[in-house]
């Protein structure tokens, strides 16, 4: 065993080497677990020198986003619509999804002085209610923001699916591209997917692109779902018409440059999708 040779801020540079290579293959190995790595080949070194060379290495943390496994045919989908689609500019789609927010997040941040004072805390609402809401971008802006109003313990079902894309999707998309001149892409939920749905989508001449299931990288408002709730959930609400006030503004805030640089993005996460084969990117 060796000790690593640090000279002023210098790391050896097999030692680098080593750490981003198993950084690549697995992004949560622990400090103490390259440590062991790097014992392996022949060198000593600190968790503590290990926490500093990935930060001199531009390694950051990022909250960990679960992706389920896919299968042979999930994959293949996947490459599917990228072979589709991989000269699409999506100049007339707009992509949709409904997602939800609740009075109070479990991720609020605090900041207090250490030994100066005391711990903060937040009180959590009796009942924590959530909204849902469903929304819609494209090239030429969003369309409005709609929410669904459940009892408790209620669910979106095709009825209440088709109701909102009666009421915010369809005249919009045509007084923004013509009538019947957009494409739609929505996911896979059973509300989406049911015949309900099927039939009143065909009966309105709506046109569907196609996506595929277990992709939610693979529609750019996911991300507007993100840069949402990035703000939202840092506060907790006394009553859901005030959190669906701020949820609303926050929507109606987006502009049409924002939600460009998102479906140019996609564009771009296609092509990459499309050359890894259909896996995760």
């Amino acid at each position: 065993m060796v000790a690593i040779l640090i000279i002023g801020n210098s790391i050896e540079p097999q030692v680098e080497k080593i750490i981003v290579r198993k950084m690549k293959k697995k992004p949560n190995k622990s400090s103490t677990q390259l440590q062991d790595d790097l014992a392996q080949k022949g060198y000593d070194v600190t968790d503590r020198t290990i926490r500093r060379i990935r930060i001199d290495l531009g390694y950051n943390k990022v909250k960990s986003s679960l992706l389920p496994n896919l299968s042979e045919g999930n994959i293949k989908s996947r490459l599917d619509y990228c072979v589709k689609h991989i000269t699409d500019k999506f100049s007339n789609a707009v992509f949709t999804d409904e997602s939800n927010f609740q009075l109070a997040a479990n991720n609020q941040v605090l900041w207090y002085r250490r030994d100066e004072e005391d711990k903060p805390h937040l009180t959590k609402p009796r009942n924590n209610k959530k909204i849902m809401i469903w929304g819609g971008i494209s090239r030429k802006g969003q369309t409005p923001l709609y929410i669904y109003r459940l009892g408790e313990g209620e669910k979106v079902t095709a009825e209440s699916y088709v109701e909102c894309i009666e009421d915010s999707l369809i005249d919009v998309m045509d007084r923004k591209f013509g009538k019947n001149k957009w494409r739609l892409l929505q996911d896979n939920a059973r509300p989406h997917a049911a015949q309900y749905t099927q039939e009143f989508i065909e009966e309105n001449n709506i046109r569907l692109i196609v996506h595929p299931p277990y992709s939610p990288d693979l529609n750019p408002i996911e991300k507007v779902w993100a840069w949402m709730k990035s703000d939202i959930v840092q506060t907790t609400y006394d009553n859901v018409e005030l959190l669906i006030k701020v949820v609303q503004k926050k929507w109606n805030s987006m502009t049409i440059k924002y939600q460009n640089d998102l479906i140019d993005h996609h564009m771009d996460v296609v092509k990459k999708v499309h050359d890894a084969g259909g896996v995760y990117v």
